[in-house]
């Protein structure tokens, strides 16, 4: 038995549209540029094709594979970036035991999530990721290498254990499992046979629902850690009846600090190390001291500055209190965008370093009223803000 958001399954959509990306970050060798054309001409073509045959639009397709389908029906053909140099790619390390030690982690979590505190849980799991995470660290580090030069599949394994290491976050990582079970229990699908699976981790996809011999399986990014049950609850209504309602109350949450931060973590152990703060177009030590003077009045110490090594579309820039570092989107050093966009979002990342987070009840508040009232006295606000919505609907190009 098989479960989904949608008639219509893409396969690979997803992953293609994350190679797409990646390949337009990096630019197109000149000699590739109609067989790259190509492609997402067909890819498109052939999605289209098949929601016509269904009597089905855009709108129908689960969330993930419609927001690829958009990101590829949006780049502009004819202004493709072009590559002159040839890049070396990094060898990828692929670890099978690790991709097995993931499946294992995440059947524990089933099998004991519930039957005993999540605190107990987390107790008896952590042992094992610690030295999980410091037998990769080991492998890596005798081919003199880091997590960035692992696969997909065992990259984002590496991740979840490493995020997971915290104690705290361990423990809320069962709750949410456990929580989320409770919801999925109280709308059990029609012809489910056993408890439900579910995998929450450093995903693909936001959310998505199989199942096998009558058990439902759902996946959820880890991006939901601490959500509240009214969002795990939506989670499960756009799975089963795909309602609109619920699907803006999970995309309210997916836009929230809660979820971005959580994300560009799990993003930033798998970057590259790098050698300084220069793009190819930007220099963002450079632009900080700009910044700097006339919004801190020269006064603000410098953190840790530098680019994402992909084009991240989900988050323009994210700032880690416990290293103190500013990560910004590749997505933004590019020449024909203008440079106080690029200052905007540095600017609006230091707030972060200057406000810190807020207990709000439960939750941890980043953008406070003080925080908001800082951010709008950036000279070009609403200029930059209007620029960065543009790109975030349509990424190439940008104008």
């Amino acid at each position: 038995m098989s479960y989904s958001t949608s008639p219509i399954r893409v396969a690979g959509l997803v992953r293609f549209s994350r190679q797409v990306q990646e390949q337009l970050q990096e630019g197109i060798p000149a000699a590739r540029l109609s067989e790259f054309r190509s492609r997402i001409e067909e890819n498109v073509q052939a999605l289209e094709t098949g929601l016509r045959a269904r009597g089905l639009t855009a709108a129908d397709l689960p969330p993930p594979s419609r927001a690829a389908y958009e990101f590829l029906k949006a780049i502009n053909l004819e202004t493709l970036p072009i590559r002159s140099d040839e890049v070396t790619p990094v060898r990828q390390v692929r670890l099978a035991n690790l991709r097995r030690l993931y499946g294992y982690f995440q059947g524990r979590v089933n099998q004991l999530a519930g039957t005993q505190p999540a605190g107990q849980v987390a107790t008896a799991l952590h042992p094992e990721l610690v030295a999980w995470v410091g037998q990769v660290d080991r492998i890596l580090e005798s081919k003199g290498s880091g997590p960035h030069v692992l696969e997909l599949v065992s990259g984002r394994a590496y991740a979840l254990f490493q995020f997971l290491s915290d104690p705290s976050r361990l423990v809320s990582h069962v709750e949410t499992v456990e929580r989320f079970r409770r919801q999925a229990l109280a709308a059990a699908l029609k012809g489910t046979t056993g408890p439900p699976h579910v995998e929450m981790g450093f995903t693909g996809c936001v959310y998505a629902l199989n199942g096998q011999r009558g058990i439902p399986e759902y996946r959820l990014h880890e991006g939901f850690l601490n959500a509240p049950d009214a969002v795990l609850a939506a989670v499960v209504r756009c799975l089963h009846r795909r309602q609109p309602e619920a699907r803006r109350e999970v995309n309210r949450h997916q836009l929230s600090e809660a979820f971005t931060s959580v994300s560009a973590e799990l993003e930033a152990v798998l970057e590259p190390p790098e050698g300084d703060s220069r793009g190819r177009t930007c220099d963002l030590a450079e632009i900080f001291e700009s910044v700097n003077r006339s919004y801190f009045d020269g006064a603000m110490p410098r953190p840790r500055l530098r680019w994402s090594a992909r084009a991240l579309l989900s988050k323009f820039g994210h700032y880690r209190f416990a290293a103190d570092e500013v990560m910004i989107s590749s997505l933004l050093d590019r020449p024909e965008l203008p440079r106080f966009v690029v200052e905007f979002v540095l600017y609006h990342e230091l707030l972060h370093k200057k406000h810190g987070q807020r207990l709000n009840g439960c939750r941890l508040s980043y953008h406070t009223p003080e925080f908001r009232a800082d951010e709008i006295r950036f000279e070009r606000y609403r200029e930059a803000e209007e620029i960065l919505n543009r790109m975030a609907r349509h990424p190439y190009p940008c104008s």
